[in-house]
């Protein structure tokens, strides 16, 4: 549903210019505490993780917006009428989000250092002409961006040089 979102966007931006965002959303590697073991629903710690992040970023987000997989690992987001600069601003209430309420319950064990899940995000702002796999392929580039040199980061598409 995301690329269609996108899509329709696209065709809104040809007949009135209007910005809009696409988000990659991908939890960093972590290790649960063990008192995130399997539920008996034989739900894993990650498995629980991931959907806690799906909820949360269903709540932190407007109705007008949308939120999708786009692998089985990274969230697809679909900002209408949303710049990359007010992008990156929900993009940091997501993650202060997941400092508080539910999230403190999730420790992550990194270098004996207990603290919760970081997310890196990559961020692209719709260019005029771009396809809906395009916009993908920077987003793509600005996620590996975003591993490559250090994770736990929001990289804007547009700052890279491509």
């Amino acid at each position: 549903g995301c690329m269609e979102f996108i899509d329709q966007l696209r065709e809104r931006n040809a007949r009135k210019v209007e910005a809009f965002c696409a988000v990659l959303v991908e939890l960093d590697p972590w290790v649960a505490d063990a008192s995130l073991a399997a539920d008996a629903k034989g739900l894993s710690a990650h498995d629980k993780v991931q959907l806690m992040l799906s909820d949360l970023l269903s709540t932190e987000l407007r109705a007008v917006d949308r939120v999708g997989r786009h692998t089985p690992e990274t969230f697809l987001l679909v900002l209408a009428d949303t710049t990359s600069i007010q992008t990156v601003w929900v993009l940091h209430r997501i993650r202060e989000s997941m400092h508080y309420g539910q999230w403190s319950a999730v420790r992550t064990k990194a270098a004996g250092v207990s603290k919760t899940p970081t997310l890196t995000m990559s961020v692209a702002q719709y260019r005029a002409g771009e396809t809906a796999e395009q916009m993908l392929l920077r987003l793509e580039a600005a996620l590996q961006h975003g591993h490559a040199t250090g994770r736990d980061q929001i990289v804007i598409a547009e700052d890279l040089k491509h």
